[in-house]
């Protein structure tokens, strides 16, 4: 993960707040933190699950793309737990 979609994270949890032109507050809180820490797994769940997914549809003699295609979303159904 870049570190502009990490920022983009913050932003989207709440714990930067624009005060000024070019300057970010810094305004974490527990509940802040937990969302922020929750969009950085599930970003990171849809990046393996798409890794997956393109290994199983790049090869197209590959047996076992019916696993890859069910690993692929056992891997983002974790989020739901």
């Amino acid at each position: 993960m870049t570190p502009g979609q990490l920022i983009d994270l913050l932003e989207k949890a709440g714990m930067l707040k624009e005060e000024s032109p070019g300057v970010l507050g810094w305004h974490p809180t527990m509940e802040k933190a937990e969302r922020f820490a929750a969009f950085v797994a599930a970003a990171e769940r849809e990046a393996c699950a798409k890794v997956v997914l393109g290994i199983a549809n790049d090869d197209a003699g590959n047996p076992y793309k019916q696993a890859l295609r069910i690993g692929a979303e056992a891997i983002r159904a974790r989020g739901q737990e």
